[in-house]
This record gives structure tokens, sequence and C-alpha cells, in this order.
């Protein structure tokens, strides 16, 4: 600061003071502060400084003109004297070498501190983007400015720079905001709301003036938003309490295995209804029918084919040494099960089903019996009655062969819908016989082998086999046998020596054989 007579006093002057009282309104005193201000040893500064704030209140268009209607608030501790530049740029003058837009506009009125003035400043309507003002600016310096060194480029220095920059988006949407179908939410769970930063200026329906908004719980949200012309636009969502989240459960209860449900335990059938409380509020109500389950079982054999799956489920034996044997057929194909076959022993009949009856299996799904059932093998049919399993359904077949069966391979068959033919052969190596209470009393069957004369009687394994086939029979005498082929071609004969004899079948083409006696016996093989 500089005395009339063009000295340097030793100490700024009380520039601030009226002469020749308080409220004379005259102050003749220099003015003009320096630069920068002195600071006390705590950083406060020594004598009181003004600090410059500009906030957008509102804007309008008239024809080609941009009116942009500012609150310039000092928060400073002195007075902010009038002749406050402020500059315009359409890039920040912080970042980038901005080109100054327009004129500088100067503050007309002094501010006293803690108190605001309108100033409204008007500008040539720009065609979009952002639009940067920046406080104590008069656009003669070399952007990009640097806040700490650049400014004040006036004579009227502030306590705090970094608050003089602010910016207003100027595109104009033209279409109303959107904050998407009304919808629902949990009680305790919030939701970000949007309408985008293409606005100059929002309000919602707490009076913030963000662009987005954080909806905590169900309620009545709206937002009103203005582009750089005045023009208002809304939106309103109506978000709604959440039903809580319903579902349905079916548990199988095994004996002896108890389920915990929302902390108590079940042991009997029943209906069971449970809430589940959610941090957000939305609560799951879940039905569980508890329904009773035979524990699964563990198959002793299992052969998958593409469409079926093929299991031996168990062997049991009762007091007359008859073994029962469950089988368990899962059809994995759109197509129905038509029927399902087991191959009986050469001559044999099953002891039970009988044929003509109906099998009632486990499912409840019943099985017209044909026992004994000639083609494609003789064996033990179960046809389907209504519709036939599929789609991973499966059913379980028992039948109970008399003392003396004791087949080691059980060559096994489907169809289904239409003329589809699955085959497979299952074997009984792994399967342990259990003992069980008499099955099945003495009944009149369609033939009886109780007392069968084994000299045409012929059983092989393995089967499927590859190169080695071994063929018991139950004499020790020499016996002639025929192999042939699925088409009924007769391919060679062979002598069968002692209770077993190995037969070398590698030279034989892959597919369905059959080998044959001389007294009738007939087996049949897989040459894989």
């Amino acid at each position: 600061m500089i005395n009339d007579d063009l000295s340097v006093p030793a100490q700024q002057q009380k520039h601030w003071l009226a002469f020749p009282k308080p409220g004379s309104g005259k102050y003749p005193f220099n003015n003009q502060f320096s630069q920068v201000s002195p600071l006390r040893q705590d950083g406060q500064h020594l004598y009181p400084v003004p600090d410059a704030l500009a906030l957008i209140d509102s804007t309008y268009c008239d024809q080609q003109d941009l009116y942009l209607v500012l609150r310039v608030c000092n928060q400073g501790s002195a007075t902010l004297q009038d002749s406050l530049p402020l500059q315009f740029y359409q890039n920040d003058p912080i970042t980038t070498a901005a080109v100054p837009y327009g004129d500088p506009t100067f503050l007309p009125v002094r501010v006293t501190p803690d108190a605001c003035v309108m100033l409204t400043v008007r500008l040539p309507l720009p065609s979009g983007g952002t639009l940067w003002g920046l406080l104590n600016d008069n656009g003669t310096g070399a952007t990009p400015l640097q806040v700490a060194t650049d400014l004040p480029l006036s004579f009227l220095p502030e306590c705090d720079y970094t608050n003089n920059l602010f910016s207003l988006n100027i595109t104009a949407p033209g279409v109303d905001p959107d904050l998407g179908p009304d919808t629902v939410l949990c009680a305790a769970a919030t939701k970000l709301l949007s309408v985008g930063p293409d606005y100059a200026r929002y309000r919602w329906q707490d009076g913030s003036t963000n662009s987005v908004f954080t909806a905590t719980g169900p309620g009545i949200y709206w937002v009103d938003a203005w582009d750089i012309c005045g023009n208002k636009y809304s939106d309103t969502l109506n978000i709604a309490s959440a039903p809580p989240l319903l579902g349905n459960q079916t548990i199988l209860l095994y004996p002896g295995q108890p389920v915990v449900l929302g902390g108590q335990t079940y042991t009997q059938p029943g209906i069971v209804v449970v809430t589940k409380p959610a941090p957000g509020g939305c609560d799951s109500v879940i039905t569980y029918t508890l329904e009773p389950g035979a524990l699964p079982e563990d198959p002793c054999d299992i052969k998958n084919t593409p469409c079926v799956t093929f299991e031996i489920l168990g062997i049991s034996q009762n007091a007359k040494k008859q073994k029962t044997y469950r089988m368990r057929v899962t059809n994995n194909c759109a197509n129905k099960l038509v029927y399902t076959t087991f191959q009986l022993p050469n001559g044999m009949t099953a002891k039970q089903p009988t044929t003509g009856t109906t099998y009632t299996a486990p499912s409840g799904r019943q099985y017209e019996v044909r026992n004994p059932n000639h083609a494609p093998a003789h064996s033990i049919r179960f046809k389907t009655i209504g519709d036939g399993i599929a789609n991973g359904a499966s059913d379980i077949f028992e039948y109970t062969l008399p003392a003396q069966a004791d087949p080691t391979f059980i060559y096994t068959t489907v169809r289904l819908e239409p003329q589809m033919y699955v085959e497979t052969h299952l074997n009984v190596f792994g399967c342990v016989v259990e003992q069980a209470a008499n099955r099945l009393e003495d009944a009149a069957q369609i033939r009886s082998l109780d007392e069968p004369n084994w000299s045409g009687k012929l059983r092989v394994y393995p089967n499927p086999a590859s190169d080695l086939l071994f063929v018991e029979k139950h004499t020790e005498a020499l016996l002639d046998a025929t192999l042939i082929s699925a088409t009924g071609q007769v391919f060679k004969t062979v002598r069968l020596t002692g209770s077993t004899t190995p037969l070398d079948i590698a030279g034989l083409p892959g597919g369905v054989w059959f080998l044959r006696t001389a007294e009738g016996g007939v087996v049949r093989f897989v040459r894989m």
C-alpha cells in the first residue's frame, strides 16, 4: 500500500475503518491490499482478508444470449471490494490452454463478510459442452493457470483461491429426465436414482441439487431439472414396498434322519412354513413339504447307454434259495418307455411275477407282465400301462427265479417309442446275495424247471467278451455246439470238453452271437 506522498508505510493501513467514525460511509485509507496477506505463526491471516465464492442461482436464454444469475458470496473476514473480475471459458482454465469466452465481468458492489449479492452475466449462447467461470481472473493470464501462484489476476487478494472455479453444463437435452419405471424395494434397501449430467441444475423432493439421489426404502421420489435456458423438466418414481419372497421346497424324510427347519427339528411328514429375515427387509417365506422317503440304493452293477441307464440294485434269497433280482431302469430320453425285458435262464420261467398279471412299481406305475417272453431273447417282459417313463424318470422292477437259477450275466433290453431299441448286459459279480424271508409260495407255473436236464444247458462269461469266452455246462461229457450269427448264418461248430471250455472268439465280427448245442440248448453273447 502506498501513502499519498508515494512512500511505503511500515505496516498495512486499516483500510476497513470508517472515518471520522463507524457508519460514516467514508473510507479515506488506502483500500488496496497487498497480494499476499501476512500470516501469524499459527497460519491464520494477520489481517482480515475476503474470500469470494460464486454459486449459480438460475439461467435463462433470450434469442442467442445466455443469462447467468450468480450468487457471489464473501466467506472471508474482510469486505470483498468492488471491481472483482470474473472470466468465463469453454474449457477448464486450470488444466487446459483455454481461451477466454467473452469479456470479463466485474463485481459492481462490495460484499461484506458472510454476505452475498446477485450478479447477472450476459454471454453469447454456447452451442454445448461445459462453461467454466473463474473469479479474480481478468482473462489476461496464460492458461493453464496455477491457482496458488497465478491468482489473483487483479489487485484484490483473497485468503483462498481454490474455490474460485465453477462450471455449468450448457448441453440442452430437450427431454424429460427418466427415473425408470415404477418399482418395488425392500424396506431397508436403497436404490441409486440418476437422471444424467446433461442438465444445468437439479432439485429433488428433499431439496438436494445433485444429479443423483439415493432412495432409502419405498416412497415417492421426484426430480426437477433445468437446462441452460431455464426450461424445466420433471419425472416422478413410485417405489412400492416389496412383498416377501415366497418359495416352495419338498424334503424327503428318511428313517432316523430328522431335519431342522427354522431351529425346529422335524421327524414326521407335514407342512412347515419358515420366515427367513433378510438384511434389506425383504423376508423370505418358504413352505416346506416333508414327505417320507426311502434311503437311496447303491447299485452293485450299472451300465450307461446314451438314453438308458440299467442297474442291479440288489439280489436277495429266501429260505427256498429262490433269488429275487431288483433292477432299476432310468430313461434319460424324451421317447417314452414301451417295455423292458430281463433275460431268464434258458427254458426257465420266473417264479414271480406270473404272466398276465399287473406289476406295480414302487413309483405306483403299472406294467403288464409276460413271463416268459421269447423276443428278442428268452426273458421276462414288463410292458408299460399308460404313459411310459421318460426325461430322466426311473422305475424299479423285481422278479424271482427258481432255486437252481444262478445267472452270471443278465441280457437286458428296452424299447422306446416308436421303434427305438437299447440293450446291454448286466453282471452279478459284484452283487452280494442277501438272505431274506421266504417271498414265494409254491404255485402253478406256466413251466416248471425245478429238475432241469442240464445236458443241453449252457452259460457263458464274460459277456460281453472280446477275445476269450468261457462256456460252462453241467456235465463232463463231450458236447458239440454251433456258433450262429444274429442273421442266422452258421459260422462254425466247436467241441465243448469238461465242465468249462475256453472258446477263442477273437476272429468273430463284433455283435450279437448265439451258441447252440445239439440237445437244443441256446445261449446268447456279445462279441465286443
